[in-house]
């Protein structure tokens, strides 16, 4: 059975004009606990939207005027068999009513962003459609993928950014994937999610892979996917890049301390002389002890184990973790939580 902690964040940026601004997009909210407050996410530091939109001609689109929209509507329709400068003008015409949603965005004027969101979705569908040759097509698809989503249409928008990732070289393509994990998971398509964030990881890009890696360890925690979201967590704890230290040590706890992991309704089998298969599991994971994350995750699980009233498990653990190389502060707090579980469990 899982258990989860809490409602997920990221912060997916939006933004007006080449210097960034933000907008929250949160993952779903599911049944939480008391164990550990919830977990935010830092926002991506460079957003590829911006990047995106700074790829189209600043001169061009910072007049977000009707008259500049009515000049490359013009010139769009007196040249319609130009194959060179006009997915130019879609591009700048699509980024010109993105900025302007972006302004009826600020102002809460809801008609006005319908009517600039729809407009650049119509522009960018006619040059992702019209021009796959277009050597920028994967940057019209990526603000295509983001005008979708403003408007609401996620499965275009996810068809739309599946498309960048499909595209060799795309330095939209990490960011695309995120954006697809971000939806998915909104929805709960957990499998759909996982495999977004493993094509984050895989990119390697900085700004978008540890918390791409956090939360495709939450998603394989969530599917009970046990081994490898602890995997994942300890990933994130040994290679950094995101503040979620405290969230990976808790993930981890409660993955180690399930007692089902095959999902059949009864406690997994312990190996013979452990006092269950998640001391086991603890222990296992513990190793040496040299390794300080690994002796933080072991001593939340052994403090999950007393939340349980699995008192002889937790003093098995807190026994286990006495052995590791603890400082003098931590080996006196690790033997009082023993006392403490020795007395309850009388």
């Amino acid at each position: 059975m899982v258990r989860v902690l809490g409602a997920l964040m990221i912060v997916a940026a939006a933004c007006h004009t080449p210097a960034a601004s933000t907008m929250t997009t949160p993952a779903p909210v599911a049944a939480q606990p008391t164990v550990a407050p919830p977990l935010v996410g830092p926002a991506p530091t460079q957003p590829m939207v911006v990047i995106a939109r700074a790829d189209v001609d600043v001169a061009t689109v910072a007049d977000a005027s009707d008259a500049a929209a009515a000049k490359l509507e013009a010139f769009i329709a007196a040249h319609p068999d130009d194959t060179v400068h006009v997915p130019e003008a879609l591009l700048r015409l699509g980024a010109l009513h993105l900025d302007r949603a972006d302004d009826a965005l600020a102002g809460g004027d809801e008609a006005a962003l319908a009517t600039a969101t729809a407009a650049a979705v119509t522009a960018l569908t006619r040059l992702a459609d019209g021009y796959p040759a277009y050597p920028r097509r994967d940057a019209a698809l990526y603000l295509l993928g983001y005008a979708r989503a403003q408007a609401g249409d996620d499965d275009g928008a996810v068809a739309a950014y599946a498309e960048v990732t499909a595209i060799a070289g795309s330095r939209y393509a990490a960011e695309a994937w995120f954006r697809i994990g971000e939806t998915q998971l909104a929805r709960d398509a957990l499998a759909a999610a996982a495999t977004a964030y493993a094509g984050v990881v895989a990119h390697g890009d900085p700004r978008f892979t540890p918390m791409a890696r956090f939360k495709l360890a939450w998603v394989q925690y969530r599917t009970s996917a046990y081994p490898e979201a602890i995997a994942g967590f300890q990933a994130v704890l040994d290679l950094g890049g995101v503040d979620l230290r405290d969230e990976a040590i808790v993930y981890q706890a409660m993955a180690l301390t399930e007692p089902d992991w095959d999902g059949d309704g009864a406690d997994d089998p312990p190996p013979r002389g452990a006092a269950s298969a998640s001391v086991a599991r603890i222990a296992a994971h513990l190793g040496d002890g040299a390794d300080a994350t690994r002796r933080a995750v072991a001593e939340r699980a052994a403090g999950d184990l007393v939340d349980m009233a699995r008192y002889p498990e937790a003093i098995a653990t807190y026994q286990r973790l006495l052995t590791a190389p603890l400082d003098a502060e931590t080996r006196a707090r690790v033997e009082a939580a023993r006392d403490r579980a020795a007395v309850l469990a009388r």
